[in-house]
């Protein structure tokens, strides 16, 4: 048996350096969007192959992929097909909590709070699931989500191959605990109104308080106006009336 050469030995092993290598390169977002994009770009109906059909759909997204990309990189096909398999969990479940939040209607929330929510709760559930805290499993793949929602064959992708739970149960649910936090949110405003509330009035009773022996004009001047002030206020809100009109009863005391 001919052996090999030094050479060819010493090119061999620098390829498979490579290879390995670009295995272990983390992909970056243009990547993933052009992973995302030659998904799409394939038609419908390779996906529901198998066996062969499987082999030769990830061989035109890989092609797919490098066009998208506007180079050509040492990804292979396994590895592609690996990260699909991770974005299309993560968004799945997103989409899952997105489109959960979106029945709800929350009252006052905007698409930014929706999304917002929704990677809260990716965070608290998939975090356990994977036995990582959940500051530490947060949703990474907004930029595919924002791609991928509104294709028609993610769509059926999602329908097709995602569990569908008893919807009017998990809507309840879910509906439960966003009353349960926007009540506690209002609690914390209601709570932060009054302690405000408490701080003016506490300022008011030491300018309604203040001493004007000794002061000079100005100063006087200054003080007067800030209590004149105050009671002109009080009137308007209808908390006290003119001192003629109720006589000796008069008493603004704080």
């Amino acid at each position: 048996m001919e052996s090999q050469s030094p050479v060819h030995s010493q090119l061999e092993e620098e390829n498979q350096r490579k290879t390995r290598k670009a295995r272990k390169q983390n992909y970056v977002q243009a990547e993933d969007e052009a992973l995302v994009k030659a998904w799409l770009h394939i038609p419908g109906d390779a996906v529901v192959g198998r066996d062969q059909k499987s082999t030769k759909l990830w061989m035109w997204i890989l092609q797919s992929f490098h066009e998208f990309l506007g180079r050509i990189t040492e990804r292979e096909t396994q590895g592609l097909q690996n990260r699909w398999q991770t974005i299309s969990h993560d968004v799945s479940k997103f989409c899952g909590n997105y489109n959960k939040i979106g029945r709800l209607n929350p009252s006052g929330w905007n698409d930014q709070m929706i999304i917002d929510e929704a990677k809260q709760q990716f965070g608290e559930i998939e975090g356990p699931l994977q036995t990582k805290p959940v500051q530490f499993y947060k949703f990474k793949f907004e930029h595919c989500w924002k791609i991928l929602k509104d294709s028609p064959k993610w769509n059926d992708h999602m329908f097709l191959f995602e569990p569908h739970p008893r919807l009017e149960e998990a809507t309840k649910i879910e509906k439960e605990k966003l009353e349960v936090k926007k009540s506690s949110e209002k609690e914390k405003w209601a709570a932060k109104k009054r302690r405000i509330e408490q701080k003016k009035m506490h300022e008011e009773r030491k300018v309604m308080s203040q001493s004007l022996v000794g002061l000079s004009p100005d100063q006087e001047a200054y003080w007067k106006l800030q209590q004149s002030l105050i009671v002109s206020c009080y009137k308007a809100n209808g908390f006290m009336v003119d001192k003629e009109t109720c006589g000796n009863d008069f008493d603004f005391n704080f």
